[in-house]
């Protein structure tokens, strides 16, 4: 049986594939197999990275193949969107991350400049 996230790692921006193997998400297919060969032979991990060593089958599916697992049938169906829905959400956490930050900047000092929000972004 495959190993896939459960409902609460996809709602979690540390095990999103793009965010958690440090990918962007325009790269390609060698850069995507690089990055998941490196978090395979990784050996200094703390509990997030053993989970996604043990999910890499899953990330290589989902980002190389373009899959969706299927659970009723237990296998992967290739070529159905799985990369552009990972990368969808990966924009969503980023976004999110973004703006509390931009928040707590507000709430704390009252505003933001143009300049300083450039520096954010960078």
């Amino acid at each position: 049986m495959v190993e896939i996230r459960t409902p609460n790692e996809l709602r979690s921006a540390d095990y999103n594939y793009f965010i958690a193997l440090k990918l962007g998400i325009n790269d390609g297919k060698p850069v995507i197999e690089r990055a998941i060969n490196d978090m395979r032979g990784k050996t200094d991990v703390d509990i997030r990275d053993e989970r996604i060593k043990r999910l890499l089958p899953d990330a290589a599916q989902i980002l190389l193949n373009d899959a969706t697992y299927n659970p009723q049938t237990e296998s992967y169906i290739p070529a159905s969107g799985g990369r552009k829905r990972e990368a969808e959400a990966a924009t969503r956490f980023k976004l999110n991350e973004m703006m509390e930050l931009l928040k707590s900047i507000c709430a704390g000092e009252g505003s933001i400049t143009k300049s300083r929000l450039n520096r954010l972004y960078v």
